[in-house]
């Protein structure tokens, strides 16, 4: 049975960056700096690509994506919210 990492690690798998090879957290941190510097239209964050956080690669977003994505969790929780209210309100 694969433990709860094992577990995470397979379902954050990406077909799109298996070809990649990692990255140590130096070089993903200048790397990221370097595209944050140059690429104003994304954000650029660092994500591991093992479970024992020995090799790390960049992650491109772009902003609307990122905003979109803050606004639907907002929702959600307003809506979670609004529906245990309105459920505790009878």
């Amino acid at each position: 049975m694969p433990s709860v990492m094992e577990s995470t690690e397979y379902d954050s798998f990406d077909y799109k960056h298996a070809d990649e090879a990692a990255l140590s957290l130096d070089e993903a941190l200048k790397k990221a700096a370097a595209l944050r510097a140059n690429d104003k239209s994304h954000f650029h964050r660092i994500v591991p690509t093992d479970s024992n956080m020995n090799g790390f690669r960049v992650e491109s977003v772009s902003r609307e994506q990122a905003y979109a994505d803050i606004f639907v969790r907002a929702n959600a929780r307003i809506s979670r919210f609004l529906g245990r209210y309105r459920a505790g309100a009878k």
